[in-house]
């Protein structure tokens, strides 16, 4: 399941690749669907409607539902008729979370000065009455500090006790709190029955050292506003409820990336934790964000074309990368 599927780009993507290699593999028996979700329902009915998902639809291997990560619950889904509910999966669940959690709403604190504060977003200038645009590029966004006690500021023991540590550094920080995304995997640890693996990337940070020692958040604006995603509570959290993550060892530039096991024997997941290191911490998308030296407009003249052909194919012949290339090169 892939959840914020916008176009479908990706899900077309990924079902050319993964039918290419899951017919040799040991578990080529098993009837798997791949269902992609999103918030809007103009998407959905897009994907519906497009003649290139069509033949993946019909063979039964892609079916579509809408996703309120604010409001979880059963997802219907379009093409099959059937409902994901708890108790009604006979398999895992893999679920892929790309730019997701970023955009979910979160909780915001600081510490300073041996003070725990909440923090609560303000606008700080609107756009004035007589312009044109009331876009969320008019808006500045910022934050006021309440103080507030961290011991009794959730109900949930579970939300208190990992907030807890951050309450405990004795720097000045700011902490990213993702209740939201805490909800959403409750609510899979549930539908999976703890046979889950949830893979995600976005811009956010595992390393305590990195999560403990933060400036204020910065509102990233793109249509919405979204926030970085502290993957390190995320992991605090699976780990509560019996579950584990799995992280690189450095710290991530540009993107990172994660996997978050559910609670059923999370210690095991050998396989997982092997393809993890070698797409995910041996090279990853990350490191290969760091390339783009070859990508950037008006580099094309600085390489040469076996340089250019290089990247292309280390991109997994990327779209974005080849036409960038192919647009140099016109």
């Amino acid at each position: 399941m892939s959840w914020g599927a916008g176009t479908g780009r990706l899900a077309f993507g990924f079902l050319r690749k993964w039918l290419t290699f899951f017919p040799q593999s040991a578990l080529c028996d098993l009837k798997i669907t791949y269902v992609i979700t999103d918030f809007a329902e103009e998407n959905v009915r897009f994907w519906q409607q497009h003649p290139a998902l069509r033949p993946f639809v019909d063979a039964g291997q892609l079916d579509f539902a809408t996703f309120d990560a604010t409001r979880p619950g059963p997802l219907d889904l379009r093409a099959s008729g059937k409902t994901m509910q708890i108790g009604a999966l006979a398999n895992p669940l893999v679920v892929l979370a790309n730019y997701f959690f970023d955009s979910l709403p979160q909780d915001t604190f600081a510490l300073k000065a041996g003070t725990f504060y909440e923090g609560r977003v303000k606008v700080n200038r609107i756009v004035k009455e007589g312009e044109q645009s009331a876009g969320l590029d008019n808006l500045k966004l910022g934050f006021e500090l309440a103080p507030v006690d961290a011991a009794t500021y959730y109900p949930d023991p579970d939300y208190t006790a990992v907030l807890k540590p951050y309450t405990e550094t004795g720097d000045d920080t700011w902490v990213l709190f993702p209740t939201t995304a805490f909800e959403v995997l409750r609510g899979l640890n549930a539908l999976s029955g703890g046979r889950l693996l949830l893979l995600s990337a976005d811009k956010g940070y595992h390393r305590w050292e990195d999560a403990s020692q933060r400036h204020q958040p910065f509102f990233n604006l793109h249509g919405s506003f979204s926030l970085m995603v502290n993957y390190h509570a995320l992991g605090e959290m699976m780990r509560r409820w019996g579950g584990d993550i799995i992280t690189n060892s450095h710290t991530a530039i540009a993107i990172d990336i994660c996997a978050l096991t559910g609670p059923e024997t999370p210690g095991s997941y050998v396989e997982t934790r092997q393809a993890y290191y070698e797409y995910a911490e041996a090279f990853s998308p990350d490191d290969f964000y760091h390339l783009k030296v070859y990508a950037r407009p008006g580099q094309t003249e600085r390489v040469k074309p076996d340089e250019i052909i290089a990247h292309i194919r280390l991109s997994g012949y990327d779209p974005h990368v080849m036409l960038h290339h192919f647009t140099e090169f016109s």
